[in-house]
């Protein structure tokens, strides 16, 4: 299982009446934060604004699993303490490949999953 977000802009009206009326754009963004299986099935969703975190979306991405996996990977937007106690419970046995962040450097604080990696 593969975790990870892409922004989706959305748009006001339509460039034309942008031109015509001179009106500037209303656009803003939002996230979509997936969960996507080794057989490239999208098997859980979030759609959040554009200022939540990745790792925020971890927990709601995980109750919708449903399937048996073996591995879970993410980015390193994914390395916090919490994303590895909320994973955990749900997929006990399973391998984390989520690579530490820059300034990540082992104490007793850290989740011991998430300085396996080191």
């Amino acid at each position: 299982m593969a975790f990870d977000s892409t922004g989706l802009k959305r748009y006001g009206r339509d460039e034309w009446h942008q031109e015509k009326h001179k009106v500037s754009s209303k656009r803003s963004w939002r996230k979509l934060h997936l969960g996507v299986g080794d057989d490239h099935v999208i098997y859980s969703t979030v759609l959040t604004d554009k200022n939540t975190m990745d790792d925020a979306a971890t927990e709601a991405l995980c109750d919708q699993i449903e399937e048996e996996v073996s591995m879970v990977s993410a980015d390193r937007a994914y390395d916090e303490n919490h994303v590895y106690k909320t994973v955990e419970p749900t997929f006990l046995k399973q391998i984390f490949i989520i690579p530490p962040k820059d300034y990540l450097h082992y104490n007793e604080n850290h989740h011991p999953k998430r300085c396996a990696h080191d």
